[in-house]
């Protein structure tokens, strides 16, 4: 009777620790720019939903793309393409000309207030890719 009573009381320890989770996961992927010009460029990324518990108080608040002529993106230009599951895109606009520039998705998710917590962002990032813009000068053609 005491071994059963004990072992009660540590399942019901063990039990009584273990929360269920209120969160989603998800899974970001930058893919090369397109229709690259002189100061454009298209950018392409997308958002995955790899977990979502049945709980989750969560949203999608923005998705979009983090510009930089610096890998390490410091002081990085926020470009927004809404706020978007599956795959989005967003004009990389007023780019100078032969200028190499690294771009990496984001998604920012908001987990509202649960279970007396408050609540908090998380950021995903997707990988870094590159582009070079086209150089600025106009050729002329003489006949």
């Amino acid at each position: 009777m005491k071994k059963t009573i004990i072992l009660f009381l540590v399942a019901f320890t063990l039990c009584g620790c273990i929360e269920e989770e209120y969160y989603m996961e998800g899974r970001v992927n930058t893919f090369d720019a397109t229709e690259i010009d002189i100061a454009l460029a298209i950018l392409n990324g997308s958002l995955e939903i790899l977990h979502e518990s049945s709980k989750t108080d969560c949203e999608i608040v923005s998705t979009g793309f983090e510009l930089s002529e610096n890998v390490h993106f410091s002081n990085p230009k926020t470009i927004s393409s809404g706020k978007t599951r599956g795959v989005f895109k967003a004009s990389a606009e007023n780019l100078k000309p032969n200028t190499k520039y690294y771009v990496r998705a984001f998604a920012r998710l908001d987990y509202d207030t649960y279970n007396g917590r408050g609540g908090y962002d998380k950021i995903f990032y997707g990988n870094t890719v590159e582009f070079t813009t086209m150089n600025g000068k106009v050729s002329s053609n003489k006949e």
